[in-house]
């Protein structure tokens, strides 16, 4: 786009008689304005904001957080002649320096794409690469989709408590139960892997039993590890009841699995096994293999630990814990 616009006089802008439109062009979003405003309070306002006239008023162009932080009647400004279109390139290359976050990026793309008809293909070449995004049609078509998420994902995506990744998990939600996911991954402490997982695994579930989100957090055992969820619960604990739920996910989702953990375990305490000797499967017979640990301080131990082994496998136990993964594949 070959730019037209030029700069007509630096002034000092009256707030107090002048209406000023700071919400049409700037696409901040859910930003920390602290550090600005302890700035300007003490250096008050270095750089000059930008505005244009639009009709009887003045609009915005860039400089919004140094508009917020300042309580000043007169603020500097730069008076600018530019349509809407350039006063977006003007917001947009004014402000690379200080980046924009996730949800900054979307309404970007969203309002070039949608209201000013810039093709997909000049978003590709011109304004990911500004934007810091990867090469691709696919990240623009996903930075644009997340705008249909409610406010609340928004404020986490752009905070950075939320990856773009999982946040397009939640489309596939309706807007409430999207809502009430990130609000059970915020108290849990989930990391961004476990997130992921478990609203994968949760859609899966419902999927398969058609049912609804509230459906399934009201069912056994979910219903008792969310019923702190809208409390104030100390972090270990939220994070053990965040363990469990998982957990009971990945049992929901594969009950094959589930019973044949439950027969391992059978086995291995009807086999009378030492306390210094550990039979285990691998979570939710992800591999198809079963591990065993055994610690000694003595040789009596060793031959001790070795002497049950042999009998297990005398016994025949070592084929009922094999026989547990053919149960899983059943």
């Amino acid at each position: 786009m070959k730019s037209t616009w030029h700069t007509l006089r630096f002034w000092h802008l009256d707030r107090t008689t002048c209406e000023v439109d700071t919400e049409t062009i700037p696409v901040s979003f859910a930003r920390d304005w602290s550090s600005l405003r302890q700035s300007v309070a003490q250096w008050g306002v270095l750089t000059p904001v930008i505005v244009r006239r639009a009709g009887d008023k003045w609009q915005l162009v860039s400089g919004k957080g140094r508009w917020l932080a300042s309580a000043a009647p007169c603020i500097p400004a730069l008076e600018v002649s530019c349509s809407e279109r350039e006063a977006l390139e003007i917001y947009l290359n004014d402000n690379l320096a200080r980046g924009f976050n996730t949800v900054e990026c979307a309404r970007l793309l969203h309002r070039l794409h949608h209201q000013f008809a810039v093709p997909l293909a000049e978003l590709r070449s011109d304004y990911a690469p500004l934007l810091g995004m990867t090469e691709g049609m696919r990240p623009l078509s996903d930075h644009m989709a997340i705008l249909e998420l409610p406010p609340a994902i928004l404020t986490s995506l752009a905070s950075g408590q939320m990856t773009l990744r999982n946040a397009l998990i939640l489309l596939d939600f309706t807007g409430e139960e999207a809502a009430t996911l990130t609000a059970l991954s915020q108290h849990f402490r989930w990391s961004a892997a476990t997130e992921r997982e478990a609203f994968t695994l949760i859609w899966e579930i419902m999927h398969r039993d058609q049912m609804t989100l509230a459906m399934l957090l009201a069912s056994p055992p979910f219903h008792e590890l969310c019923a702190g969820s809208s409390e104030r619960t100390e972090n270990k604990h939220a994070k053990q009841a965040g363990e469990l739920f998982w957990q009971s996910l990945k049992r929901c989702k594969n009950p094959s699995s589930a019973r044949a953990e439950a027969l391992f375990n059978e086995t291995v305490a009807a086999s009378h096994c030492p306390s210094f000797v550990t039979i285990s499967a691998p979570p939710f017979f992800e591999k198809d293999l079963w591990r065993v640990d055994f610690q000694f301080r003595d040789a009596a131990t060793f031959d001790k630990a070795v002497a049950y082994l042999c009998e297990l496998a005398q016994q025949g136990n070592v084929e009922k814990l094999l026989q547990t993964v053919e149960n899983r594949r059943k």
